[in-house]
């Protein structure tokens, strides 16, 4: 379906990306009606949209880009989550128990809704679900310092995406304080 059916705020983030793609600066903060969001979404699909008008695409190509876009991503978002669903259940006869986390994810109402829109909750979906993959590998993997440093960059990526990602550090937090083989100094 067309990019602007399921959204309500879509020209405000189209508008986002024209800014940047055409003005190479975040917009100011009061400039526009989705303006006061973190950049990296609209960043990446400026750089985008300014390669795809440099190559002659039509506005409505573009824009049917970004919304195809937001499907790959949220399939990426997909395919973490099947990433994670054997680091949850480990054991090898809990197979029914994996597939129905894949299959709840694969339902997701937030993972459905925005894999046709043209918005940055498909970044701050999959930069969160990667956090947690690696945040789950770093537990059980004896505290590989490789593993946290991704999922803190990946928090930081969501961050930059979405501030609703903040919620995302205490648990971060949390976790580094409840690792009882970690030390301190590592």
């Amino acid at each position: 379906t067309p990019f602007s059916v399921r959204g309500h705020d879509t020209d405000g983030h189209i508008e986002y990306i024209d800014y940047i793609a055409h003005n190479w600066e975040i917009p100011p903060l009061k400039g526009g009606w989705e303006f006061y969001h973190p950049p990296l979404y609209y960043a990446f699909w400026a750089i985008w949209m300014k390669l795809s008008e440099l190559l002659g695409a039509t506005r409505e190509a573009i824009l049917a880009d970004i919304q195809t876009g937001s499907l790959v991503i949220s399939i990426l978002s997909l395919l973490v989550a099947a990433w994670i669903a054997p680091m949850i259940f480990s054991e090898k006869k809990q197979i029914t128990e994996r597939t129905l986390f894949v299959l709840t994810v694969a339902v997701f109402p937030g993972l459905l809704f925005n894999a046709a829109r043209i918005n940055n909750d498909v970044f701050i979906q999959f930069f969160s679900f990667l956090a947690l993959a690696c945040l789950l590998r770093w537990w059980m993997r004896g505290g590989s310092p490789g593993w946290w440093c991704l999922s803190i960059t990946c928090v930081a990526l969501a961050t930059l995406s979405k501030a609703n990602a903040l919620l995302l550090i205490p648990v971060l937090g949390l976790c580094l304080l409840l690792k009882k083989s970690e030390p301190w100094k590592r």
